[in-house]
């Protein structure tokens, strides 16, 4: 089974299903690539999610609040544009990490009741966990993160680490967190600093990374038989970006879709550049189908250039 919490970067159409919520890609030309729809994901095509499901050779994980949807191979509670904090993107309508880990509580006791606790403990203790997290907290809040790094990353780290632990009480003993990549370098902020980076941001993505990291390493510590992966996202973007020919990209600083902006996307298929594939970005913050191909192969079977101390194909066969 395979189980996955966060934002935009996972989030398959929960908040499609969240009434009122202005953080969706419901709309054309989002989805076009691999489902010739809209599905409520934010690119051109498959997520980092769907890929991992592939490779282990499962469905498409369903968004927990899918109608009548089946989670007998897990259940995908991502929401795009939440965070950490319960407060960011609160007006938009998403479900922060602590509301997704209550919505695991209850599967998880839904699950327990009608299986028994014994076979449950089995079930999670052999399931995939996979957490991304930490991005729209720091864009939400970049000047309080930019004057008080230390007390705001202190935060938010307090935060993930109680998810963690609820995850473990839970059952989850085989996890994967995935870092931040270079947030500074997105489209939407290239387009502010008129195609430049802004090293502030990615300067505060990588003290992020380092908190977490460090967290991983204080829980693998304190939590007995659980198994922790930590997903370099900033090594295998920048690595992208630094290499594009090399993987047959044509623009990394661009979007390949210029009027998309998650629930700002328009329904004018103008805009759009012909081959999506040859973009590192297909809106001003998220990656194309391809990239996250790319991004997902290389947390599959990489080396710790991208995941240690385990990648998720060796995480899974524990």
């Amino acid at each position: 089974m395979l189980f996955l919490f966060g934002d935009s970067i996972f989030d398959t159409g929960n908040n499609n299903f969240l009434p009122g919520s202005l953080a969706v890609a419901n709309v054309t030309p989002y989805g076009t690539t691999s489902f010739g729809v809209p599905t409520g994901r934010f690119s051109d095509g498959r997520l980092i999610a769907d890929f991992i499901a592939e490779f282990l050779g499962l469905p498409y994980i369903p968004p927990f609040m899918q109608p009548g949807a089946s989670f007998i191979h897990g259940a995908n509670f991502a929401s795009a544009g939440s965070g950490l904090l319960n407060a960011t993107d609160a007006p938009l309508g998403v479900l922060s990490l602590d509301a997704q880990m209550d919505q695991f509580q209850y599967l998880s006791t839904v699950v327990r009741q009608q299986n028994g606790d014994y076979h449950a403990s089995i079930m999670f203790r052999n399931s995939l966990f996979m957490i991304t997290a930490g991005s729209n907290d720091i864009f939400a809040n970049l000047f309080q993160a930019a004057a008080n790094r230390r007390h705001f990353l202190s935060t938010l780290m307090s935060i993930y680490r109680k998810n963690l632990i609820q995850l473990y009480r839970n059952g989850a003993r085989r996890i994967v967190v995935f870092n931040l990549g270079p947030l500074g370098c997105t489209p939407m902020v290239r387009r502010i600093l008129h195609g430049s980076c802004f090293n502030l941001v990615n300067e505060i993505a990588g003290a992020f990374n380092l908190a977490l990291k460090m967290l991983v390493r204080e829980l693998v510590m304190r939590l007995p038989g659980v198994r922790i992966s930590y997903a370099k996202g900033f090594n295998a973007m920048t690595e992208i970006m630094s290499n594009a020919s090399a993987y047959g990209l044509y623009d990394t600083a661009h979007a390949c879709c210029g009027k998309c902006g998650g629930w700002l996307a328009t329904h004018d298929p103008q805009g759009v550049c012909d081959n999506p594939s040859q973009y590192l970005f297909w809106d001003f913050t998220h990656p194309t189908e391809f990239a996250y191909s790319i991004l997902a192969k290389n947390f599959w079977e990489g080396d710790w250039n991208y995941i240690e101390p385990w990648n998720i194909k060796t995480l899974g066969q524990m």
